[in-house]
């Protein structure tokens, strides 16, 4: 049995609603579109989306370029896709540097 102060991934139960977000990881917005997200990231931020349902996945803006880290601890150029571009689920998980 975990206790409730363990780390655990933020599953969202419907939209706008999280559940079970670790204390490191600030949700400052649900149900944004991608060109907020972005704009989100260029100012030093870290954006994921409700379907990954993983603070350890995410967008973020490296060496002057998107990349995606990965859960494995990975990080990779981010090829978007049309679902990435089009997508109204984006989440920001950090304050960007502003």
């Amino acid at each position: 049995m975990k206790k409730k102060d363990e780390e655990k991934s933020p599953f969202v139960k419907g939209f706008g609603e999280v559940q079970d977000v670790p204390k490191d990881v600030s949700i400052n917005t649900l149900g944004d579109n991608f060109y907020d997200a972005l704009e989100h990231v260029t100012l030093g931020g870290k954006i994921t989306k409700k379907e990954w349902n993983s603070p350890d996945i995410y967008g973020l803006l490296e060496e002057g370029r998107l990349r995606i880290h990965k859960s494995d601890g990975k990080t990779f150029d981010w090829i978007l896709s049309d679902g990435d571009i089009l997508g109204m689920d984006w989440i920001m998980l950090s304050t960007p540097k502003v």
